[in-house]
């Protein structure tokens, strides 16, 4: 077994690979970007190396400076986990130059299985059934229209040096083909700097099936069974379960012994997926074969008992199969779905942001959490935005999905928008839970899986009291600094006397989110928050602890969780979570003679960018037109300038402050 292992990987499979390696007693070295110095990958490890750059290309997949970081530290081996370089021939070859152990099938076994055209020649000569197509190597436009005319339509164009959707084109019609190549031409050659297509008949209806393989290097090979993978948005995996509900024994053997000629077909070692499109009258097609460890290799281990990532450490350090075919067997249902932070009503964009907030479900009774994202990490833009993997196991499907819709049931994450919601109400929908399956049913079923109960006109009520709460504590602690006991901000109840509490608040704001925008008047007076809308009015009370907030309206009671991040204010409910961009805040309070109001107004940063001057205090009376703050970005200053006569309420930032895009630089009154 390796002494010491470098983990070429971030989030959550970096975490899940460290747990096997210390639990054999490896030392672990993790590597990390700028943008992730601070992850929790990077405290699991013994050791970590800083690969300078935020970009995938200027971090995890620069193969030069990893293995620079493996020779520097002592590694004997490198875990590529999935993605980035864990397919990557060329890294594989330098891994084995540079006498350091790829943990991962030959450069040779990538090489042919990563072009989608020689992957399919190689299966179909060793009798794997394939999809009728085109996977020549004339990339002529003519020709290719010519070969989709011979194929039919529908088709897909797909790239044939990568996958994960990328590059790939659903094509209904010859009229619309020529349109559609150089779409995906152009996306290939973006996505694996090369063109190259491959075409291939489009059957509307089928079940996406993958069977895990293993090998190691004496020839011997096993599956561990099968994976349905097709829950899918974007044509990317969301929902997958092991076994495949209702597939017969007889399917299996044939589709497992197709998986097994696949591997054999390459000489291949290590971890291995072969997946396979397969129609309602159990026909299946060769789709590719994934050449790693896969995001979904949780359910397999929960069904199988065994521990995927131990195989493949011990498959890479020379060791047989840790089990023959007959002693590997299934036990029960697992189910996993993925957490994401994208917003499921927007076409599944991604949301990155701050997290504030996450509670996972207890890891006992059949569930089990991979995650690399604690409370207070960041989403960056950077990386997929995947959160966590929950996987829920039972000893039949029922059981299992039972336990899946429990624990979404309680699970809360407050920042970023998630896809919670949807996958709560995927577990439940009939056709799922009755196992009629197909790569197009969440499209179909979109309407349903991503309605809510959200109410925007009672979430943004909320988020306008939890914003006045927030603000009045902040305000008191920077008034209370400046001995300013005549400030209105500094006016709650139960802090200071009766007299000096204005009579009344006022408060419009202006929310948006998922492009609504919504207004919201608040008045506050004495222990009341009152709302003018164009519905029925309506008053509550409120209690505001770190996040939580307690609204009390009649004889209901609602706990909310609430955060701000700059001009975001993030809501979660029960039932959903909800982001609003705070577009303007502006604020009157009216004292016990009437003769005092005030308004106020956020200045905030055009783009990202860094603070070069600041040229007002807190207190400071400015004009309107002069210049506040100047932010320089793109190697350009952009000077903040006072919207009207007032005074300086809030300062926020200082010289040299690196900002975001619509961070609150400063505060008018």
């Amino acid at each position: 077994m390796f002494r010491k292992i470098l983990i070429a990987n971030r989030g959550e499979i970096a975490c899940r690979i460290a747990k096997t390696a210390k639990r054999l007693g490896m030392e672990t070295i993790a590597i990390h970007s700028q943008a992730d110095q601070g992850a929790l990958h990077v405290s699991q490890c013994d050791q970590a190396v800083a690969i300078p750059g935020d970009t995938p290309a200027g971090s995890y997949l620069d193969g030069e400076r990893i293995l620079a970081a493996a020779r520097s530290t002592g590694a004997q081996a490198i875990h590529p986990g999935y993605g980035f370089l864990s397919e990557n021939a060329e890294f594989a070859s330098s891994c084995d130059h540079h006498g350091i152990a790829f943990i991962g099938p030959s450069a040779q076994s990538i090489r042919i299985m990563g072009a989608k055209n020689e992957a399919r020649k190689t299966v179909s000569r060793a009798g794997v059934p394939v999809l009728p197509g085109y996977d020549g190597d004339n990339q002529d436009r003519s020709w290719l229209l010519e070969m989709a005319n011979q194929t039919g339509y529908p088709l897909l164009i797909k790239a044939a040096a990568g996958g994960g959707g990328k590059g790939m084109r659903r094509v209904e019609r010859a009229e619309d083909f020529p349109s559609s190549l150089e779409s995906a031409k152009r996306e290939s050659l973006a996505a694996f700097g090369d063109d190259a297509v491959l075409l291939e008949r489009f059957l509307p209806t089928t079940r996406h099936i993958e069977v895990q393989v293993f090998a190691d290097h004496y020839g011997n090979i096993v599956h561990l069974y099968e994976r349905d993978c097709s829950m899918q948005r974007r044509r990317q995996k969301v929902v997958e379960e092991s076994p495949a509900p209702g597939i017969r024994d007889d399917l299996r053997t044939r589709m497992t012994d197709a998986a097994i000629e696949c591997a054999r077909s390459i000489q291949y070692h290590g971890a291995g997926t072969v997946e396979f499109l397969c129609s309602p009258d159990e026909t299946f097609h060769f789709m590719e074969m994934n050449t790693r460890l896969q995001v979904e290799h949780p359910v397999t281990e929960m069904v199988t008992g065994q521990d995927l990532v131990e195989w493949q450490f011990r498959v890479a350090a020379g060791a047989p199969l840790p089990c023959r075919q007959d002693q590997i067997r299934l036990d029960g249902h697992a189910i996993e779905a993925r957490i994401y932070a994208e917003n499921p009503r927007t076409g599944f964009l991604p949301s990155p942001g701050k997290v504030h907030h996450i509670n996972h479900p207890e890891t006992a009774h059949g569930l089990r959490v991979d995650t690399g994202i604690r409370a207070g990490d960041t989403i960056t833009p950077y990386y997929d935005p995947m959160v966590c993997k929950l996987i829920a196991h039972g000893g039949a499907r029922e059981e299992a999905l039972d336990r899946m819709a429990a624990a979404l049931d309680g699970y809360r994450i407050l920042g970023v928008n998630n896809n919670i919601a949807f996958l709560r109400n995927l577990v439940r929908e009939p056709a799922f839970t009755e196992g009629r399956l197909d790569t197009g049913f969440v499209e179909r079923s979109l309407t349903v899986l991503t309605g809510s109960r959200i109410n925007a006109v009672e979430a943004a009520r909320f988020a306008a009291i939890f914003l006045y709460l927030s603000d009045i504590r902040r305000q008191q602690a920077e008034q209370l600094e400046q001995n300013d006991k005549w400030s209105p901000w500094i006016a709650a109840p139960g802090h200071e006397p009766e007299s000096l509490t204005p009579e009344e608040h006022i408060l419009r704001y202006l929310f948006e989110a998922e492009g609504q925008q919504v207004p919201v008047t608040l008045r506050r007076r004495g222990a009341d928050f009152r709302f003018d809308t164009d519905e029925r009015p309506a008053s509550m009370q409120a209690e505001l602890d770190g996040m939580r907030l307690e609204i009390q309206s009649g004889d209901q009671t609602e706990i909310v969780l609430a955060a701000r991040t700059g001009l975001i204010v993030s809501l979660c409910f029960q039932e959903y979570h909800i982001n609003f961009n705070i577009m303007n805040i502006e604020l009157k309070a009216e004292s016990h003679d009437r003769s005092e109001q005030r308004t106020r107004t956020a200045l905030q940063s055009p783009m990202p960018g860094t603070v070069v001057d600041v040229t007002v205090e807190f207190g400071q009376p400015v004009v309107k037109g002069e210049v506040l703050v100047i932010v320089e970005a793109m190697k350009m200053e952009h000077r903040i300038r006072a919207p009207r006569d007032g005074a300086v309420a809030s300062v926020n930032c200082s010289t040299g402050d690196p900002v975001a895009e619509s961070a609150v630089l400063m505060v008018i009154e």
